[in-house]
């Protein structure tokens, strides 16, 4: 296609923006509709803010998966002195329990809480592979 062909049928720049705010609105609807189906966490629930700190403290950014995880806070409770990750589980989910604590970070998933995220970083043959980050949902 040579250039003034183009330039013929390419969009005005202000159908450009128009479309843009469009899409713009159409993500903002789908985030609205996507949170209304997430179940609500309380903001009383303070039990999500402890987990997401204990496991954020103890992976410091890294990957890892639920199993991981409890194997750590198995290891960390038989010390005496620092057994935050098995307390913060343990209140989050009644009981150190993988299938619990992997269906509690997945209503955790992506939302915001105490300026931490839980996000989905892959799914391998030991399962999902979760990553607590700083920041606001994006």
């Amino acid at each position: 296609m040579k250039f003034a062909q183009f330039h013929a049928t390419a969009p005005a720049e202000a159908e450009l923006l128009q479309l843009l705010r469009q899409l713009v609105d159409d993500v903002r609807s789908i985030r609205d509709m996507l949170s209304a189906e997430r179940p609500a966490i309380s903001a009383s629930d303070d039990s999500a803010g402890n987990l997401l700190q204990a496991i954020g403290e103890t992976t410091q950014g890294l990957k890892f998966t639920v199993s991981e995880l409890l194997e750590h806070a198995e290891v960390v409770a038989g010390r005496a002195g620092d057994q935050r990750l098995h307390d913060a589980i343990v209140a989050a989910c009644g009981a150190v329990n993988g299938r619990r604590l992997g269906k509690r970070l997945g209503r955790l998933e992506g939302r915001a809480i105490d300026r931490l995220r839980v996000v989905r970083v892959g799914v391998g043959r030991d399962g999902i592979a979760w990553r607590v980050v700083a920041g606001l949902r994006v």
